[in-house]
């Protein structure tokens, strides 16, 4: 899989919770740590005073006014780790790559016994590389598994916005319209059919249109999900990319401002320390 395309996905199931609870977990963990740092810090210095001037100083304020920013940091990060999992852009992202995993496999399915057998051997090989199973075990686990985008490792974008179709003796509902259904010949003496997603969705915002409902719903059913659309242009657009990236950097701006002013306390106990022993 590209790895830029990996990493999106990876985050948005990690969050998303798809595989087990391991962020769920962790939240039930590092939230209550989250609260009981400030709470510690704000009451280590009375450890240290021994008189009404050891309040009264400079540095006493300087201390508390870093507590309040300290707690308001606190209080975004927390905000951040919880409202990732509602976050529009993670959330899509995943569903537009249950989208995708759901076409690549549908077009596995249909392809041309030779070609099936080339995309076949791809896979198992990089099944192999990935997960260290060969043979029967390989095979069975490309057989089974829901996920099988994880193991194309240069995957074609046609691949996942057209579906194509060798055998049309299921959908011939769909020959009856020319806007979004096309041939292509991609191997000598290989014809194929297939709808272009993208044109059918454009197509389908003038006027809803039953062959969409047919495939969804026979789309759903075979796969036992509830997509709601079959083609998510939005994934491959710059405004995606970039609240994407800014998603990613307004997370990682909590984290390392928080850690920032807690290294800020280290140093600043640390000192108290050295000053009421020496």
């Amino acid at each position: 899989m590209n790895e830029f395309f990996k990493v999106r996905y990876n985050l948005s199931k990690y969050f998303l919770n798809v595989d087990n609870n391991m962020y769920e977990y962790l939240l039930t963990i590092i939230i209550p740590l989250l609260y009981l740092i400030p709470a510690l810090l704000l009451g280590i210095p009375f450890l240290f005073i021994k008189s009404y001037d050891d309040i009264m100083n400079i540095t006493t304020f300087i201390y508390i006014f870093m507590i309040i920013v300290l707690i308001a940091v606190t209080y975004k990060l927390i905000n951040s780790l919880k409202d990732i999992q509602k976050n529009p852009i993670i959330n899509s992202y995943y569903e537009y790559y249950k989208l995708a995993n759901i076409i690549y496999r549908e077009n596995y399915a249909n392809s041309k016994k030779y070609v099936q057998t080339e995309i076949k051997e791809k896979l198992l090989k990089n099944i192999g590389n990935i997960e260290n199973l060969y043979g029967e075990k390989a095979r069975r686990l490309l057989n089974t598994t829901t996920d099988l985008l994880q193991y194309d490792d240069s995957i074609n974008k046609k691949f996942v916005t057209r579906l194509y179709f060798d055998n049309f003796k299921n959908f011939k509902y769909l020959l009856n319209n020319n806007y979004y259904v096309f041939k292509e010949t991609p191997y000598v003496n290989y014809e194929v059919t297939f709808i272009d997603l993208n044109i059918m969705e454009e197509y389908n915002k003038d006027k809803e249109i039953k062959e969409k409902k047919l495939l969804l719903n026979y789309l759903n059913q075979k796969y036992n999900t509830n997509l709601k659309a079959l083609y998510i242009p939005s994934i491959f657009t710059r405004n995606f990319n970039k609240g994407f990236q800014k998603m990613i950097d307004d997370f990682k701006y909590s984290i390392y401002l928080y850690f920032f002013i807690i290294f800020y306390f280290i140093i600043i106990l640390f000192q108290g320390i050295l000053l009421n022993y020496y």
